[in-house]
């Protein structure tokens, strides 16, 4: 989010990369890298992709959205990375 008053992020940065080298073939098999902005309930994640051997070649950028929080639950207790989601399918008999 931007703050009108100051024109500045708010929120937490993290940055992330992973060079995988094959010093057999004297290459690098990928390169990604990314950018994780944190906020109170979601996280926005911006990645790139660069697999350019292998079986499964892609590159590309990624985008997505990581809630930590459902806005139409009540408050819960959790710890720094929320509160797990139940995916069971209840009592069974």
């Amino acid at each position: 989010m931007i703050c009108a008053e100051c024109g500045e992020w708010k929120g937490d940065f993290n940055l992330l990369a992973q060079i995988g080298y094959n010093g057999i073939a004297n290459h690098f098999e990928y390169r990604n890298f990314g950018v994780t902005q944190s906020f109170h309930d979601y996280d926005l994640v911006l990645t790139y992709v660069n697999q350019p051997f292998g079986t499964r070649t892609e590159a590309g950028f990624n985008f997505s959205i990581r809630l930590r929080a459902l806005p139409f639950t009540r408050a819960q207790q959790g710890g720094q990375f929320g509160t797990a989601i139940d995916t069971g399918t209840g009592d069974v008999f």
